[in-house]
């Protein structure tokens, strides 16, 4: 590629082999015009004195040339024409210059990634070797490879300063824009990874990883002024005529770009003081400088108790800044809330430095963030407030608990109403001795029926013309008189046992007569049999009078001569009355077995004593009346008996009645269903269906009355009444009025399970809608009244009391009152959720009020006077007696100005600074990572990405032409 500079100083390419009358004509065809009106004939002669490089044509191009040199004068019309389209022009300007950047970048870009190659093909150059003007992995094969080997096009080479300045200072920033970018690709293996690189890796990557931003903007403005400064140089160095990229051109461009930034670097050493100086004057409420950051920066990294602190090292505060990002983010929770960073870290010391800031000249700042911190928790918290009234509670308790009373009272007198018909019915309708008379006389009745049917069975013995010899009786009688003591025989024998004796013997026949002896004839005297029969009848009732009498041992005799008796009949009945006599004797065991045996109740109704009943009419029905483990039998020998006659059952039943009712019963339910079980022998009988169902319907119907009065007093007691307080959970809370019914809350929360109790309370009224809000109320009050500041000099200053944090946590975890607030949000559990939410979050904020040590962080410091009279007297007298100069006095007292302005307004700074870095969490993260102590040297280096860039033109140095090969044709052209 043959390259010529152009009149403008751009260089313009030709392809290798172009003959010197073509790149004539193109040069002249392009510049034609004013632009080339100092090319004269001094160029033309020295073309013409070169033949060799002229064709046919070359005539034609240097005339055409040289008429340019003298171009003819526009007309006016001409110049109208030339403004008109001149404006189009500029424009087109405009957007020809804005696209040198790109193609500058691009340049800049290929020439520090093909720096490496450019520099050993120029080493090769200077030692006189043949080199290539493409090296492979060269800047300009890079640069033809950026632009797709020549696909994309180029911009035309810069012919004004405006595009040379352009093109240059953009070259630097595409230079350094690849160094930039590798050292923060290289910095996200971390600041401490990058610290511990060499020392030429870490100068590039270390103030990358710590702030990328901050580095790139740096680099590049280095970048951006080393470019302008080399653009310049440039330029001046071609105005006075330095050869275009030649030795003296190239160096000084590189101290035309070292000088740039260099004059950055003084602009920004000078310009920050004197910024502090026009702020402390002008601005001194506003002043903030680097000075103001790191101070704050330190006294917050030497208060944090967190921050490792090695001596001789700088405390590096990213472990705080990672405390404060990661900390817990108050405002999520309760919005509008702000706080601090002793909040955010939890750190001790920095709460200490927040306490004695929020005690000294700050107080105003920390009170106010107070204020607005105890509005936003107020706020918060009672977006959850239950909009209820506690006197709602209390009036729909009242009006359930009159509800339940009188229905109660209403169910027991329908029971008792019901029992009371039910009973009626039960009355006895005969008193004792009507039951047990008739009784008796039923029994007489029966007793008169077996008599006859004994008396029938009887009659063919007593009827019969039999007789019998009762001697063998006699005899039998006297054997059991043998068998008793004398005591015995004289006591208790009756005076029936002599009869046989008498009724016995011998007697002279009728007519007398003497047998041979002659002595008489006698014969055996023989009794009708009716006789024994008669007798054994009248000792078997003095046996049964006996022993119904008690007198046990003349029974006991009397039967020995019953059996005797017995005994005797069995062989002396004639066998032709055997039959009968067996049948006499079985109606008579039976009837006697019936109504004569004393042991029996039938026996011991119908016994009498000289014609009067031994036992009277009273103690008759109860005899047969017995449960079924007493004398059951007694009970069905009645019926058996007289079971069919209507006065025993109706006696029977009146009897039942009667126990029933003298033991109470009526009124004992599980008594009475106890009597019925053990009576169940009578009452199975179907004669007495009827009173058993009657008496078991009493039970049932007594039982409820019991369950109905048992629930009315029950619920008398609990509940109460308007006039007694009840003892049960809703009987005390109604017990306080609806302006105590904080005090009503306690007694529910001091019971043994608080929970059950609200529940109690709430499930009594249904849970009604206004009763559920008005606990909620009550509740709510009462957790305000135990967990908010009560005193003067806690209130905030729109009066508000604040919460407090330990107290409400505490309320709402006590056992009992979380069971209550559970039951009372269990239809709305997010605003609860959201109260414990906000009590959680306020654990670990406002830490500053909770220290008490002694201020740490000292007082403001006050703004002094930038003059004080002394100061002006002092340098006054100074010049008055000659010692300094006018000059001097007022250069004096301007930098004593200054100093003092900027000293006041920086001190003043700091104590507002680190006021708000305290309460600001996010802006204390931001100082501490841009502040680091740590990374201040990193911060504060440059990496002077920019060099690159003049290593690339050192290399032009190197490979410029040696004096005496200049380009004869690039000479006449630029010649002026």
């Amino acid at each position: 590629m043959i390259e010529v500079e152009a009149p403008d100083g751009s260089i313009v390419e030709f392809p290798d082999g172009t003959d010197r009358g073509t790149m004539a004509a193109a040069m002249q065809k392009r510049f034609a015009g004013p632009s080339l009106s100092s090319v004269g004939a001094d160029a033309n002669r020295t073309l013409a004195q070169q033949p060799e490089v002229m064709d046919a044509n070359a005539g034609a191009d240097i005339a055409a040339l040289s008429a340019a040199a003298n171009p003819p004068v526009p007309s006016t019309m001409d110049r109208i024409k030339s403004a008109i389209m001149g404006g189009g022009t500029t424009l087109a300007n405009v957007a020809d210059q804005a696209a040198y950047v790109p193609a500058g970048i691009r340049r800049g870009l290929s020439k520090i990634v093909g720096l490496p190659v450019d520099l050993v093909n120029a080493g090769l150059s200077w030692t006189g070797l043949p080199v290539s003007q493409k090296p492979v992995g060269g800047s300009a094969q890079l640069d033809d490879l950026l632009r797709l080997n020549g696909a994309i096009p180029d911009v035309r080479p810069p012919s004004t300063a405006t595009e040379r300045m352009l093109t240059r200072g953009a070259e630097e920033i595409g230079a350094a824009a690849l160094p930039v970018g590798a050292a923060i690709h290289a910095g996200r293996m971390g600041v401490q990874a990058a610290r511990e690189l060499p020392v030429l890796a870490r100068m590039f990557v270390e103030p990358a990883a710590i702030n990328p931003a901050g580095f790139a903007g740096k680099e590049m403005a280095t970048a951006a002024a080393a470019g302008g400064g080399a653009a310049v140089a440039s330029e001046a160095a071609r105005a006075g005529g330095a050869k275009e990229h030649g030795a003296w051109a190239n160096t000084a461009d590189i101290l035309g770009a070292v000088g740039g930034a260099a004059g950055l670097g003084a602009a920004r050493m000078v310009g920050g003081p004197a910024k502090d100086i026009a702020q402390a004057i002008f601005q001194p409420d506003k002043f903030s400088n680097k000075n103001v950051t790191e101070a704050v920066v330190d006294r917050i990294a030497n208060n944090a108790d967190t921050l490792p602190k090695v001596e001789g090292k700088p405390v590096d505060t990213q472990p705080l800044v990672d405390a404060i990002t990661r900390g817990s983010q108050v405002d999520a929770v309760i919005p509008g809330f702000k706080d601090g960073v002793a909040d955010r870290t939890g750190d001790a010391g920095l709460a200490n430095l927040e306490y004695g800031r929020q005690s000294g000249p700050s107080a105003m700042r920390f009170t106010a963030r107070r204020t607005e911190n105890a509005a936003a928790v107020d706020r918060a918290i009672n977006r959850n407030a239950p909009d209820g009234n506690p006197a709602d509670l209390r009036a729909e308790l009242g009006l359930e608990r009159d509800r339940r009373l009188m229905d109660a009272s209403v169910q027991s007198q329908n029971a008792a109403d019901d029992f009371e018909r039910a009973t009626q019915s039960l009355h006895p309708v005969l008193v004792g001795e009507g039951r047990g008379a008739n009784i008796r006389a039923a029994l007489e009745g029966a007793s008169e029926q077996a008599r006859d049917m004994l008396a029938a069975a009887w009659t063919p013995i007593n009827r019969s013309s039999a007789h019998v010899d009762m001697a063998p009786l006699a005899s039998d009688f006297a054997g059991v008189r043998r068998g008793l003591s004398t005591a015995e025989a004289e006591r208790f024998r009756p005076p029936e046992v002599e009869i046989p004796q008498r009724l016995s013997g011998e007697r002279p026949v009728d007519p007398p007569r003497l047998d041979a002896q002659g002595e008489p004839v006698t014969e055996t005297i023989v009794q009708p049999i009716r006789e024994v029969t008669g007798l054994r009848s009248a000792l078997t009732d003095a046996s049964r009078e006996a022993l119904t009498a008690g007198r046990t041992n003349e029974a006991r005799i009397i039967d020995q001569h019953v059996t005797a008796l017995d005994n005797y009949l069995d062989n002396a009945v004639p066998p032709e009355l055997r039959v009968d006599y067996e049948a006499a004797r079985a109606a008579t065991v039976d009837y006697h077995d019936r109504f004569t045996r004393p042991q029996t109740a039938i026996a011991q109704t119908l016994d009498r004593t000289e014609g009067v009943y031994r036992q009277p009419d009273s103690a008759v029905a109860q005899k047969f009346v017995q449960a079924d483990e007493g004398r059951i039998d007694d009970f069905r020998a009645l019926m058996r008996e007289a079971g069919n006659d209507e006065r025993v059952v109706s006696s029977v039943r009146d009897q039942i009645l009667a126990d029933v009712r003298d033991r109470k019963l009526l009124d004992r339910p599980d008594q009475l269903r106890d009597y019925l079980t053990r009576y169940s022998t009578i009452l199975s009988d179907q004669r007495f269906d009827g009173t058993r169902q009657e008496l078991d319907n009493a039970a049932g119907l007594r039982a409820a009355l019991t369950r109905a009065q048992e629930a009315e007093t029950g619920l008398v007691r609990d509940l109460g009444t308007p006039d007694t307080p009840g003892r049960g959970t809703i009987g005390r809370y109604l017990q306080y009025g609806d302006e105590r019914s904080q005090d009503a809350l306690k007694g529910v929360l001091a019971s043994n399970k608080p929970g059950a109790a609200m529940d109690e309370l709430l499930s009594f009224v249904n849970n009604d809608p206004a009763a559920v809000a008005g606990a909620r109320k009550s509740f709510w009050d009462l957790m305000q009244s135990k967990t908010r500041s009560n005193g003067e000099t806690t209130r905030t200053l729109d009066g508000t009391q604040p919460w407090m944090p330990n107290k409400l946590k505490n309320f709402l975890d006590e056992p009992g009152n979380a069971a209550v607030a559970e039951r009372l949000y269990r239809g709305d559990p997010e605003h609860l959720s959201n109260v414990r939410r906000i009590a959680d979050e306020l654990q670990n904020v406002d830490l500053r009020s909770r220290t008490r040590v002694p201020n740490t962080s000292g007082t403001a410091q006050s703004i002094s006077q930038v003059l004080t009279p002394e100061t002006l007297q002092s340098r006054f007298y100074a010049y008055k007696r000659g010692q300094t100069s006018l000059g001097f006095m007022l250069t004096a007292l301007g930098s004593v100005v200054a100093r003092r302005a900027v000293r006041g307004a920086q001190g003043e700074a700091i104590e507002k600074l680190l006021d708000r870095a305290l309460l600001d969490p996010e802006l204390a993260a931001r100082l501490l990572s841009e502040g680091n102590p740590a990374n201040r040297a990193a911060l504060a280096r440059t990496a002077k990405t920019y060099l690159g860039n003049e290593a690339s033109t050192l290399t032009e140095i190197l490979t410029a032409k040696p004096p005496g090969e200049e380009d004869p044709i690039k000479d006449a052209i630029t010649k002026k």
